[in-house]
């Protein structure tokens, strides 16, 4: 069939994009926001998400399930994305992290819809289109915003870089033998060979190996 015989696509079938529509106060945004997308708002700016590739989606699964099964077992807070966004008064920002983790004494600061203020840990996953937001804007945001912690996961350089507030300023932690260790959620450990697909180790697997690396303090 040549490209001229091709039936046309059926209309019904077609995938509906609902763009924003060009900047906008806070409560536009909050009015406009249709459900089917994922967007940022950023001091007016309306970001649109673009949809995830088949290897941030196996990352972020399995980092979500090794890091909420951690967090529940020794129920010390709540992890949640990358749905609910976080919004930073102080800089007329909405962010949507992919992970992030809130400490039991700062649930109060939970809303319907987002979590007001910085949270205890954010985690990020880097993809072709977020390289400048993850490393360069959200860096930026976080650590004025005041988020203690900050993970930054890169599959295409095969990069991952643990940085902490100190000072009011990111200071990077190196990995000890192979581990980076969190500050915010006490005793959590991930090794920097698990964020790559040829040595991720089952969910379980990884969980029993950060027991053993660091035992549970409760």
């Amino acid at each position: 069939m040549s490209i001229s015989e091709k039936s046309p696509i059926d209309p019904a079938l077609k995938e509906t994009v609902t763009y924003p529509p060009g900047r906008m106060t806070e409560e536009e945004f909050l009015k406009w926001y249709p459900e089917e997308v994922r967007a940022e708002w950023i001091d007016g700016e309306v970001i649109m998400m673009s949809p995830a590739n088949t290897e941030h989606s196996d990352l972020f699964i399995w980092l979500a399930a090794v890091l909420r099964f951690y967090v529940e077992r020794r129920d010390i807070g709540k992890v949640f994305g990358p749905e609910l966004s976080v919004r930073f008064s102080t800089l007329r920002h909405r962010r949507l992290p992919d992970l992030f983790f809130v400490s039991n004494s700062r649930l109060g600061e939970l809303r319907p819809t987002h979590f007001e203020g910085p949270p205890d840990m954010v985690l990020e996953i880097v993809s072709p289109e977020s390289m400048a937001r993850d490393w360069r804007d959200k860096y930026r945001d976080y650590e004025a915003a005041g988020v203690p912690e900050y993970w930054i996961i890169d599959p295409m350089s095969q990069r991952a870089d643990l940085y902490v507030l100190t000072g009011g300023k990111y200071r990077q932690l190196v990995a000890h033998e192979g581990w980076l260790h969190s500050t915010a959620v006490s005793g959590f450990c991930l090794k920097t060979e698990w964020f790559w697909p040829a040595t991720r180790p089952k969910c379980q697997q990884a969980l029993d190996e950060i027991a053993r690396s660091a035992p549970s303090t409760s």
